[in-house]
């Protein structure tokens, strides 16, 4: 089964961390184009995912997370 993984980290040597992901993984690298909107709400916020290259797939999720600043 084919699962996505997102991981958010700081990379000194993003080839050198290319090419240790490419001998591990089946396939790839494939890059995902989209967009995402916020919507405040009382209780945190929903974010819509509208993905590019597949018009029909969309995802709504709620997020309650605090807004940082990013690095």
């Amino acid at each position: 089964m084919a699962r996505n993984v997102k991981i958010k980290a700081r990379v000194a040597d993003l080839d050198r961390l290319s090419k240790i992901a490419a001998s591990i993984s089946d396939a790839g690298p494939t890059e995902i184009f989209q967009d995402d909107t916020f919507f405040a709400c009382p209780q945190g916020r929903l974010k819509l995912r509208v993905f590019h290259l597949m018009r029909r797939r969309t995802s709504i999720c709620s997020a309650s997370k605090t807004d940082a600043a990013s690095a």
